[in-house]
């Protein structure tokens, strides 16, 4: 905020302005991905889940690889000032 008074006191003269009023919008979007995959080897039958890739290895085992991705997305936002000079 004593950015925004230093650019409406230079506007206005250091005083004279009053503030009208104060919103918060949306300027953009940011978003991230992270995954995570968990490699298992087990002797027995070969099981799939719909996420995981599964290969008999040479010894008989069967060898799993399953990722989870996880992807967030948040607002970015800023706050917007509306004055008026002489008040």
């Amino acid at each position: 905020m004593k950015k925004a008074d230093k650019l409406m006191d230079s506007h206005c003269g250091v005083g004279n302005h009053s503030l009208v009023s104060r919103d918060t919008v949306v300027v953009g979007q940011a978003t991230s991905t992270s995954s995570e995959t968990n490699y298992s080897e087990e002797g027995g039958s070969k099981t799939e889940a719909p996420t995981s890739t599964s290969s008999e290895t040479q010894d008989g085992k069967v060898a799993t690889a399953s990722t989870q991705e996880t992807t967030v997305s948040r607002d970015l936002t800023e706050t917007r000032l509306t004055y008026a000079c002489g008040g």
